[in-house]
């Protein structure tokens, strides 16, 4: 039996988030050759690609999905367990969880900002679905999250705002008006899955769902290849050409609850502050794309 270091996968889901070896480096404080060879060292050990050469090396395989899927878990086993032994003792290091879709457009403003800002603090930063972030808040997994829900929530919310809903895809996907829209999503209990299932529902259009994936970047490449269409943020669409308006006729999807939420069992009075600045930043962000 194999065992697959975590410094491999986190290299691997780097590049991803970051689309590029070179800043996958950056981010992780190596150099561009060495990312390439762990990279190398990760497909050695599993045996196959995980990225297609013949399209710049940074396009993700199919089986490097599969993979992608499975490390994005096992990293955040990994950094939970490290978190919650750490939050017995460490001051002035928290962890903060993010839903995937905003990993490569806000969580990097985000983060940037409040580098920019707060001297001397870290962050451990665990991107998932909305549903499990909330949960491992009410497990103390994290200090504070920023979530969207279709929900009430029973947790207390630093902040909250209505997060505008968009339909994105490409035109062609459109394609025969008189069959079920093809529809692309996250797992069974993503808050967008619920909300185009019922916004559809409501204005009578066929759909069927197509396409299942666990992580953004499988949505991206399935919406690129125009597979299908789907619902995001907003402010998580990193290309408005692929925007749906009025135009589509597809049915106006309505917002979702979007909030910053901390922990009950958040140890550091240094949290409320930090969540609430986060919060100003988000909600600046949503003015902008409302």
């Amino acid at each position: 039996m194999q065992n697959i270091p975590t410094e491999l996968l986190r290299a691997f889901i780097t590049v991803i988030d970051l689309k590029g070896f070179t800043r996958a480096g950056e981010r992780l404080g190596r150099s561009q050759p060495a990312i390439s060879l762990q990279i190398k060292r990760l497909q050695d050990q599993l045996g196959c690609a995980l990225f297609d050469r013949e399209n710049g090396g940074s396009n993700v395989t199919e089986y490097g999905r599969i993979v992608e899927a499975y490390a994005r878990r096992m990293l955040a086993i990994n950094d939970e367990l490290v978190a919650k032994i750490e939050s017995k003792d460490t001051r002035g290091r928290f962890r903060i969880g993010v839903p995937m879709e905003f990993a490569d457009t806000t969580l990097q403003r985000l983060l940037s900002q409040q580098w920019a800002r707060t001297a001397g603090l870290s962050f451990d930063v665990i991107c998932d679905i909305a549903p499990n972030l909330l949960s491992g808040l009410r497990d103390g997994a994290f200090d504070f999250a920023f979530a969207v829900s279709d929900q009430v929530l029973d947790l207390k919310a630093t902040a909250h705002w209505d997060e505008p809903i968009a339909w994105v895809g490409r035109l062609d996907a459109l394609d025969g008006r008189d069959e079920p829209l093809r529809i692309l999503s996250f797992s069974n209990d993503c808050p967008y899955r619920a909300l185009m299932k019922e916004t559809l529902a409501e204005a009578g259009r066929p759909f069927e769902i197509i396409y299942t994936s666990p992580c953004i970047s499988g949505i991206r490449a399935a919406l690129n290849n125009g597979f299908g269409i789907t619902a995001l943020p907003v402010r998580a669409i990193d290309d408005p050409s692929i925007i749906l308006g009025p135009q589509s006729g597809l049915p106006a999807l309505p917002s979702l609850k979007s909030g910053i939420f901390v922990s009950a069992e958040a140890g550091t009075p240094d949290i409320g502050p930090l969540a609430m600045h986060f919060a100003e930043i988000l909600t600046l962000e949503y003015k902008n794309v409302a």
